[in-house]
């Protein structure tokens, strides 16, 4: 991704998806029946079938009385990281905008190997199988703190852990000087766990998608950015006012001097405008 753009100052900085194949699912299924043995299989990707579907970020897991008996989807995200962060002075966040919500909706985003999982990814390169192998599930791989969060209907704001700020730092795939983060999606109830879904189960999630109305999207806090004069500094909303500072990336410039109208008095709301504050009755 090319360097974020910098324009004021901000506590946060968004990332979006940049691709219809940024998101998407993976899913494995059963035909052979619905015991504890087949549900091993499809949740270790060595079941009877694996499809790889871009743009329907899906969550779920589904047992039936007839074929197929056994099935699981895991959900795919993957941001492109800005060339010039270099630092996060606390964890990011994921917003997704859930559209549908059925049976249990308790998921663990986590982190995935990238060894096995492409770059950017829905471009080939890898396979249904090892995207979905790629899934860590451990608690040592996980993107949040505690043991699964739950998704309700419409917005959802999920607080990502010190893992998830490391990888995008310094971990993640990296594709033609692109460094991009993956984050899964999985159904904790079964999937997680590993507990056989009994007959009738239908826990299932779907998000907006990339053409949708609400896509997800990554919020970097308090993130440290290098400008284009190679000065590292933080993008910050301390209220304090820095007039014309030089040593500060919190305008792209062309001359190492900010404007003067950034030089107005008073709360950091005021800054940018041409005329100073005045009180009216």
């Amino acid at each position: 991704m090319a360097n974020y753009r910098l324009s004021g100052y901000t506590t946060e900085a968004s990332l979006f998806l940049e691709r219809l194949q940024d998101l998407g699912q993976v899913f494995s299924e059963s035909t052979d029946g619905d015991d504890a043995d087949e549900w091993a299989n499809v949740r270790d990707g060595t079941a009877n079938s694996l499809t790889r579907t871009v743009d329907i970020p899906q969550i779920s897991v589904a047992a039936n009385a007839s074929s197929p008996y056994l099935r699981a989807k895991r959900c795919f995200l993957q941001f492109a990281v800005p060339s010039n962060l270099s630092r996060l002075d606390n964890t990011p966040q994921l917003q997704v905008f859930a559209s549908t919500v059925a049976g249990n909706a308790t998921v663990v985003p986590t982190s995935v190997s990238y060894t096995n999982f492409g770059t950017p990814w829905g471009t080939g390169g890898t396979t249904a199988t090892q995207n979905w192998q790629s899934v860590q599930v451990s608690a040592g791989a996980k993107y949040i703190s505690g043991t699964s969060t739950t998704i309700s209907s419409g917005r959802n704001l999920i607080t990502l852990n010190e893992l998830a700020k490391y990888h995008l730092l310094f971990g993640g795939g990296v594709s033609s000087g692109v460094r991009y983060i993956t984050i899964a999606i999985v159904d904790y109830t079964y999937d997680w766990t590993g507990d056989l879904p009994p007959d009738g189960t239908n826990n299932n999630i779907v998000f907006d998608d990339f053409s949708d109305s609400n896509p997800p999207f990554l919020i970097l806090r308090n993130p440290w950015f290098i400008n284009d004069r190679g000065d590292d500094f933080p993008v910050a909303g301390d209220y304090v006012i820095r007039a014309n500072e030089i040593g500060t990336n919190q305008f792209d410039r062309s001359v190492p001097q900010l404007p003067f109208s950034q030089n107005i008095r008073g709360p950091r709301s005021l800054r940018g405008k041409n005329v100073p504050y005045k009180v009216t009755t």
